[in-house]
């Protein structure tokens, strides 16, 4: 499905649950998603290029939000907001965002197998040191206490800010086996696996296979065989089982650090969603059949209206544009 071009935001719910499967939510006026209380479950999705903050959470004690799978970039605000409640990111990718990738505050916040990195933020007006990564806002009289905010088998690094850390911000707990490429200015406790300050080696935003665009660990890559060497997928601290386009883990030795697991071919997914603008639409061809005049009835002048069933195969109702007008004459009418 796709949501876009909506004024004020693409989607704002409340005291609801809500799951959306394989959806764009896109060049919206405002925010992408607007989730005030209630759940909120994206799966293999993508939340892109909207005015605002990609998923934005105005400050509900009873939001609880699971991301997995997905794609949040080129947002112009930051491509999440948590004010608060709990939100876990796995095995998605935060990218690109003229803001930072994610700020958190008074909530609880998870990411495993995640990629946050290429997000901008500008100067920022209030006193505060702003990570272009990940900013856990500091305590204040507005934020009585920071986030607690968890990484684990996650890149965080290639982040930009022109007022403050590069990469992140505020206390960060470690649960292991992260790259962080520049710890200036955060408070990140290492453990097991960490690796900190190093290039991760990543590919451009692309469409590697599977539902979303993926960043690509290039040859050499430190994140290469260097996750958590628990059985991906078996709980607390261990790889995802897939990795965000779908691809099993391990394909190596052991699972890879970020959203990507690289050695396999993900084309066993569907593509990208894309609009219903069709580059070359397909061309449909009425050749009448010939009537004979035999036994056939005059019918009187009139105005009639024809019923007819066209059955394609290979073409979706979403990809399909009809642009002709058919015109049906009998006689001097």
């Amino acid at each position: 499905g796709i949501v876009e071009d909506f004024t004020g935001g693409g989607i704002w719910i409340t005291l609801t649950t809500l799951t959306l499967n394989r959806v764009a939510v896109d060049e919206n006026l405002g925010n992408g998603i607007v989730y005030q209380e209630g759940q909120l479950i994206l799966n293999d999705s993508s939340v892109s290029n909207n005015q605002g903050a990609g998923i934005y959470t105005p400050g509900s004690l009873s939001f609880s939000g699971v991301i997995n799978r997905s794609t949040i970039s080129g947002n112009e605000g930051a491509g999440i907001v948590q004010h608060s409640g709990d939100l876990a990111v796995n095995n998605s990718t935060v990218s690109n965002n003229h803001s930072s990738g994610i700020v958190t505050n008074m909530g609880n916040l998870t990411l495993n197998n995640s990629t946050v990195t290429g997000n901008n933020v500008k100067l920022y007006q209030d006193d505060f040191s702003v990570a272009g990564g990940i900013w856990n806002i500091p305590a204040s009289q507005y934020n009585p206490s920071p986030s607690t905010i968890t990484l684990r088998n996650s890149i965080v690094a290639g982040n930009i800010s022109e007022d403050g850390s590069q990469d992140c911000n505020g206390p960060i707990t470690s649960a292991g086996y992260n790259i962080i490429g520049t710890t200036e200015g955060c408070d990140f406790a290492s453990t097991t696996g960490d690796l900190l300050n190093v290039d991760p080696k990543l590919g451009p935003l692309q469409n590697n296979g599977g539902p979303t665009s993926t960043y690509e660990l290039l040859l050499g890559s430190p994140a290469i065989d260097a996750g958590n060497p628990a059985t991906p997928g078996s709980g607390g601290d261990a790889c995802e089982a897939v990795d965000q386009r779908g691809v099993a883990r391990p394909q190596g030795v052991r699972c890879d650090i970020g959203a990507f697991e690289t050695g396999a071919n993900a084309s066993v997914n569907t593509p990208t969603p894309t609009s219903t603008n069709v580059s070359n639409p397909p061309t449909l061809t009425f050749t009448p059949m010939p009537i004979s005049p035999t036994n056939t009835p005059t019918p009187p002048l009139g105005v009639y209206s024809l019923d007819f069933r066209i059955q394609f195969e290979g073409v979706t109702a979403s990809s399909l544009k009809l642009t002709k007008v058919v015109k049906i004459t009998y006689g001097n009418t």
